[in-house]
């Protein structure tokens, strides 16, 4: 995910395990409040983001979080190019393959993203 130059700028504070008090889910371990402000109206914004996992680092926690678009889309393209409900045969050979070659398609589509990021900055 491509942080904004609001999220850039934004301040970070980790938060210990005593300091997080929520009644109602007494599972957090660790977590980070992002504080950041908004261009279009000068708000200032603050997010919380909390993990079960004792002595994680707040930025770990924001690249865990970062993570789950990058899953998601990944999901979303598996879905949409795979198209299993439109399989001209059922057989169990031409399902395994459609799925290997459709998954192969996306990891290498993710890798040419990543190195063309990453050659391109």
């Amino acid at each position: 995910m491509a942080a904004t130059s609001d999220q850039r700028k934004a301040k970070i504070c980790e938060i210990k395990k005593s300091e997080l008090e929520w009644s109602l889910c007494q599972s957090f371990n660790s977590g980070v409040l992002v504080r950041f402000t908004k261009k279009k109206n000068g708000e200032e914004e603050n997010i919380v983001f909390v993990d079960t996992r004792a002595g994680i680092s707040g930025k770990n926690i924001l690249a865990t979080y970062d993570q789950r678009t990058e899953i998601e889309e990944s999901h979303r393209q598996m879905k949409c190019f795979q198209g299993l409900e439109k399989l001209p045969s059922k057989k169990l050979v031409h399902v395994v393959f459609k799925l290997l070659w459709g998954r192969s398609h996306i990891i290498f589509f993710n890798l040419f993203f990543k190195f063309r990021k990453m050659f391109n900055t």
